[in-house]
């Protein structure tokens, strides 16, 4: 297959990724071709030179929120998926997947003669639904990376779940921890940095946290006045090599994301090291988690959230590793997805997508 993927316009696609979509993007890209499909990456053109990317902006060009102003970051964004729908019709594709998050490909997509097919990696924004709302083509298609994600969408019609995957390869496996936990991820509210922080003092437990500083008001009221260097240490925003190093030497990985999280990669990449998790009973949590590789206690409860601490040290982490292969591999990701492209390009009469919500 000859295959169109767009990714959005707020980050390049290279690492340190800025987050969860820009690495399965990458994923997805480098699997595909890998089976022998011809796969064109549309991004912003800093995006890895290894990815080959069909450059949208000049590279040297800057894209940036806050030094362009909302008006000009938005009027960039439109002509950058406005350049990718030129070259798409120009390309001879077979499919597009739209992996971008932004409403206006959902409507240009009405313009396409081709499957188009959006996967959904967020709850629905307001102008998300707009553009569902005006849907006319009857080549679009959608996939969301969780049930729970999926049910948030069934008014709009059928969906089906892929769920999201990781190279589990890229991700070693440890038996023998060290006296530590460890959170990664956004440094924002919605991630509830300061809440893992809370949970590791209060049993006396030193934690290394990671990743990039999202929110830095929050950063600076909320998390930055509990870092002490010595039982509370901040690494900064590492690659994925680094952190898989205090990853997989964890005790557990806490995640505590306050918002209906509709994947959550940190908690595929913690089995994959063998960490045990433990998690809020919100967003697709429950379909990733089982009793053998963490545990899911009632959200915002600090008690249960510490006991579960406590007794996930007896599980064995090579359950852990053992779920990650089974239900959490790049490989299982990338068939989904080729499975659903598969019956998106049979004649419509014999195309029956699974109804999962």
């Amino acid at each position: 297959m000859k295959i169109a993927i767009l990714a959005h316009a707020n980050h390049p696609i290279q690492e340190p990724y800025a987050g969860g979509l820009e690495m399965i993007t990458a994923l997805i890209v480098k699997a595909l071709r890998k089976e022998g499909h011809q796969v064109d990456l549309f991004a912003l053109g800093s995006s890895a030179r290894n990815l080959a990317p069909v450059a949208l902006n000049d590279p040297n060009y800057i894209w940036d929120l806050a030094e362009l102003g909302t008006e000009a970051f938005n009027m960039n964004v439109a002509s950058y998926y406005s350049l990718a729908f030129l070259k798409i019709k120009d390309g001879n594709y077979d499919l597009v997947h739209n992996n971008s998050l932004h409403y206006l490909p959902i409507i240009l997509g009405n313009s396409l003669d081709i499957p188009f097919l959006t996967s959904f990696h967020t709850p629905m924004f307001p102008e998300i639904s707009y553009a569902l709302n005006a849907l006319r083509s009857p080549q679009q298609y959608f996939s969301a990376v969780s049930k729970s994600l999926c049910k948030l969408y069934a008014e709009f019609g059928k969906c089906d779940v892929v769920y999201n995957g990781i190279d589990i390869d890229k991700w070693e496996f440890a038996n023998n921890p060290s006296d530590y936990y460890f959170w990664y991820g956004r440094i924002c509210p919605e991630k509830g940095t300061h809440t893992a922080i809370e949970a590791a003092t209060k049993l006396g437990k030193k934690i290394y946290l990671a990743g990039p500083k999202s929110n830095m008001e929050y950063y600076i009221n909320e998390v930055a006045p509990l870092i002490n260097n010595q039982n509370v240490v901040y690494l900064g925003h590492l690659n994925q090599v680094e952190v898989n190093q205090w990853l997989k030497n964890a005790r557990a990985m806490l995640f505590t994301s306050t918002w209906d999280e509709p994947y959550g990669l940190t908690i595929a990449e913690s089995l994959a090291s063998g960490t045990p998790v433990v998690s809020w009973n919100k967003g697709a949590a429950p379909e990733i988690l089982t009793n053998k590789t963490g545990r899911v206690v009632a959200p915002f409860n600090m008690l249960e959230f510490q006991n579960a601490l406590i007794e996930i040290e007896k599980l064995d982490r090579r359950d852990c590793r053992r779920r990650a292969i089974e239900f959490c591999s790049v490989e299982k990701m990338v068939n989904g997805y080729l499975d659903l492209y598969t019956r998106m390009l049979k004649p419509k009469n014999s195309l029956n997508l699974q109804e999962v919500c």
